[in-house]
């Protein structure tokens, strides 16, 4: 069918991990997932009656979808093993690429002081894709590991012949980025307070061993309200503000603030910077955009599902958003749920919208290069 790719558009946390889990499921049973990256990050999901913290699961697993690590997965192996057994995922549902590095104790010791330095995770991520990159003698890779992890073998197989397999036989494949464009190692304006990779669409597709010219959808996911990392040797943040100013402002009646997946530490919270969102449109050309936190626009947007529900002020920043950079608008989530979302896809040519203000326009290239 073709493949899609899911990025988020500022510094990480925008919702790629409910954006996937919906596309899945709006794709059907004809889909795979592919997680890029490695666990220094964490992609949430509320169904079900339950939450999904996966780091290195795809959230595919959401809706029993095909499970992929692409061969430039970074996999530490207490984090997939726990992961596997509470979602009780089978071998037939999960690929594991068999030169995928593996994380180990050496890498998380060469993290430690960048905890300190650039609020790094310290899971040790970074340092496996340096010692990959520089052919290290430390380098341990999955297929390296099978004689003393049984638990492992039946997962491991040729993830990259195995997409093009499922390409061939018809399937949807989603690639699931990591973090977020502001945090790019070549194309962030913040260099050293960046992670240790690209997070561009282009990195993922470089990363799952497929062709560019597979690609016919590209997924930005972005917030009203942008995050970052705790503290502020993180890096700068542009019209930075605090939680409690933000619940006032959204008349929310209890606590919202948020903390990072891995860390556990509070994150910090901005206004909406519309210079960083278009630099990430420049560069990686979405087809669709997702929109994550209209409740923190006004509350009483929570958990609205239709267009017509939302307020005054949620319909006129979609209409920024989507003016300002021209690609239309797929989802807007109005909540944690799955359920909480409006999803534009059955009304994008809806009159009632054009009505309303909600101006859609087709090409994104009008806007970028005015």
């Amino acid at each position: 069918m073709g493949v899609t790719v899911v990025i988020g558009g500022q510094f990480g946390s925008e919702g790629k991990g409910k954006t996937t889990s919906l596309l899945s499921r709006d794709f059907g049973e004809r889909c795979a997932v592919v997680r890029c990256g490695g666990p220094n990050s964490g992609h949430i999901t509320y169904e079900h009656g339950r939450e999904y913290c996966l780091r290195l699961l795809p959230s595919g697993v959401v809706y029993g979808r095909r499970l992929l690590l692409a061969p430039a997965a970074v996999v530490d192996l207490d984090v997939l093993r726990s992961e596997i057994e509470q979602y009780n995922v089978p071998p037939d549902q999960l690929s594991v690429d068999p030169f995928s590095i593996v994380i180990t104790p050496e890498m998380k010791e060469a993290e430690k002081e960048l905890i300190q330095s650039i609020s790094s995770t310290g899971s040790g991520t970074g340092a496996a894709t340096a010692f990959k990159a520089l052919r290290h003698p430390g380098t341990v890779l999955v297929k390296d590991t099978l004689a003393y992890n049984s638990w492992l073998r039946p997962y491991v197989r040729d993830v990259r012949s195995e997409l093009h397999d499922l390409l061939e036989h018809g399937y949807r494949i989603i690639l699931e980025g990591t973090q977020g464009f502001g945090l790019s190692l070549h194309h962030s304006r913040m260099f050293p307070k960046t992670t240790s990779k690209d997070t561009t669409a282009a990195q993922f597709v470089m990363e799952s061993g497929l062709s560019p010219l597979l690609v016919d959808q590209i997924v930005m996911v972005i917030r009203t309200f942008p995050i970052r990392v705790a503290g502020k040797q993180s890096g700068p943040m542009k019209n930075e503000i605090t939680w409690d100013l933000l619940r006032q402002e959204s008349g929310y009646p209890y606590d919202i603030t948020e903390l990072t997946t891995v860390t556990k530490k509070v994150r910090r919270v901005a206004r909406f910077d519309m210079e960083l969102v278009l630099d990430s449109c420049r560069v990686n050309r979405p087809t669709d955009l997702v929109i994550h936190g209209l409740d923190y626009i006004d509350y009483r947007n929570f958990g609205v599902d239709r267009y017509s529900d939302l307020t005054a002020s949620a319909k006129e920043f979609l209409a920024m958003v989507q003016n300002a950079t021209g690609v239309p608008i797929r989802y807007a989530f109005t909540g944690k749920e799955n359920s909480a979302v409006v999803d534009f896809t059955s009304h994008l040519h809806s009159p009632k919208l054009h009505q309303e203000g909600f101006q859609l326009m087709a090409s994104p290239s009008a806007t970028l290069n005015s």
